[in-house]
């Protein structure tokens, strides 16, 4: 394990460090000075009004669904496993 962290810090010396100082060395900076734009007017004033008027079904509300989903995933297990009968074969007979 020594050996292959020392080898990545090797190749970690000899050619990652040299490259990235070369990159930093090589690179210029350019400034360039340009007029700032010319003043726009201002944006015009937006009003947004939201009504809302009747509404929606109540059988549309997420909430609803929802109920209305886990409602049909357990009446079609009841329906399962009423149709499966009794497992054990019979009715179970207790003598006394």
């Amino acid at each position: 394990m020594r050996a292959f962290i020392a080898t990545l810090a090797l190749i970690a010396g000899v050619v990652v460090i040299p490259a990235l100082t070369m990159v930093a060395t090589t690179a210029t900076t350019t400034v360039s000075i340009q007029e700032p734009p010319p003043a726009q007017p201002p944006a015009p004033q937006v009003n947004v009004e939201v009504k809302r008027e009747g509404g929606a079904a109540w059988y549309t509300s997420p909430t609803w669904m929802a109920i209305g989903g886990i409602a049909l995933v357990l009446f079609v297990l009841l329906l399962v496993l009423a149709a499966r009968g009794n497992s054990s074969g019979g009715t179970t007979v207790v003598k006394g």
